[in-house]
């Protein structure tokens, strides 16, 4: 009879013999199956993640060697690139809003009295169009697999951080006028007599001169696409076509700004000393203005392209085109307000305000959406550089397009179309 330790151990050896059997049977099936099978699914297979972890192997001169087939790279692939590119400013600033301003002062007759027109800001944004492009910094990603028949997957990743290019427009002085004794002309007053600062609600001090800030390009963008693969055959031992096709999205966000000033001087007769001699009264009108739009741009549709590499020894010459057709839901928030402000000389020392009062203000708040479709493109030319079997550092341009339905600025039937385009530098992995 059997010692209860020998039957546990006969037990174990009879259960190992069992599983092993079994294994090795499923072995058997899966290497079975047609190549053909394999070739059709969709889905990369958790145990395609098989990699050596030598990424700084030396380098194998000798498999390049010409008359050779080039070692088509398998696996798991990655790459990073740091962009900086110049991105185009909205078309016509794409704003119909406007701003009281004076254009200019008639002191004859006396008493001088401004002259203030509506000037759109449109006029403004159109003055500094002749730098149409600013640059910016961004972070591309792209991470992908290709398996031994030919067909892979890879996810492109961009972040496109803001050009932030905006005026600072400082008005000409405003002449302050007075009355001489002897002749009826008018005089612009010295420095010395000119009224003092004040400040606004921030606490900044709002002089003659003041700085009217203004956005000119503000914007950011990201985007994301998921793309099937297809490698080809080798052309002349050196080159590889991997022709693509896949989803994307993109969102572009604008932002418009504008932050205005205005100061007017004038003399009016003083009520309160009528009758008593040719008296004026000195007033001070502002008007300040601040205006703000935020447009969302999301996009979503199909695209095609295809990468090619061309291999010699270390060097890798790198060129990926896609053209993508993409519906675009328009996302727009703007709101505004302008105040009117007049300071009385005479109130000046009496109110706590410090004779500053608001005598007008007019809000402004609008929120709508719109849809518009969207057609462009892309296009990266890099050449790269092996320093170890896997890793490579790579340098190049790359050139962005949205043909047309983009909407920036104010405007709310707004089409426009956005160009990128800059130098990149950065690194791959097992490509």
């Amino acid at each position: 009879m059997l010692h209860a330790s020998a039957r546990q151990h006969v037990v174990v050896t009879i259960l190992a013999a069992c599983f092993t059997q079994t294994v090795l049977g499923q072995q058997q099936i899966y290497q079975n199956s047609t190549p053909s099978h394999q070739r059709t699914s969709a889905f990369i297979d958790p145990l395609e993640f098989n990699p050596d972890f030598q990424i700084f192997k030396p380098f194998d001169a000798h498999e390049y060697s010409y008359g050779k087939q080039p070692r088509v790279r398998t696996g798991w692939h990655a790459a990073f690139d740091r962009l900086y590119l110049a991105v185009t400013r909205p078309a016509t600033g794409g704003t119909h809003a406007s701003m009281p301003v004076v254009t200019e002062v008639r002191f004859i007759p006396p008493p001088a009295t401004p002259v203030i027109e509506e000037v759109p800001l449109e006029d403004i944004y159109i003055s500094q169009l002749a730098d149409t492009r600013d640059f910016a910094y961004a972070n591309q990603f792209d991470i992908g697999h290709m398996n031994e028949a030919g067909h892979g997957w890879f996810v492109s990743f961009i972040d496109t951080g803001s050009p932030n290019a905006f005026a600072d427009f400082h008005p000409a002085a405003i002449i302050y006028y007075e009355e001489e004794d002897d002749d009826d002309t008018a005089e612009p007053l010295d420095d010395e007599e000119q009224p003092p600062q004040f400040s606004d609600a921030s606490g900044t001090e709002v002089g003659k001169v003041n700085p009217m800030r203004i956005s000119l390009n503000d914007c950011d963008y990201w985007g994301v696409e998921v793309n099937r693969s297809f490698r080809l055959q080798p052309i002349n031992d050196h080159l590889i076509l991997e022709p693509f096709l896949g989803l994307k999205y993109a969102n572009f966000k604008d932002y418009s700004t504008a932050d205005l000033f205005d100061r007017s001087v004038y003399l009016l007769p003083d009520a309160s000393q009528a009758g008593e001699g040719d008296s004026m009264l000195e007033v001070v009108e502002d008007r300040y203005a601040f205006y703000h739009s935020m447009v969302i741009n999301e996009m979503f549709g199909p695209q095609l392209g295809f990468r090619a590499h061309y291999r010699n020894r270390r060097w890798i010459i790198s060129t990926e085109a896609r053209a993508f057709v993409m519906h675009n839901w328009q996302f727009f928030t703007r709101h505004g307000r302008t105040d009117m402000m007049m300071i009385d000389e005479e109130e000046e020392d009496t109110q706590e305000d410090g004779g500053i009062e608001i005598t007008e203000r007019t809000n402004m708040h609008d929120e709508f959406d719109l849809n518009e479709l969207v057609t462009g493109g892309e296009l990266r030319v890099q050449v790269a550089y092996e320093l170890t079997r896997d890793f490579a550092i790579r340098a190049g341009i790359d050139v962005k397009q949205f043909g047309r339905g983009i909407a920036r600025g104010f405007d709310a039937e707004n089409n426009e179309h956005v160009f990128m385009i800059g130098a990149t530098f950065g690194v791959t992995l097992n490509r």
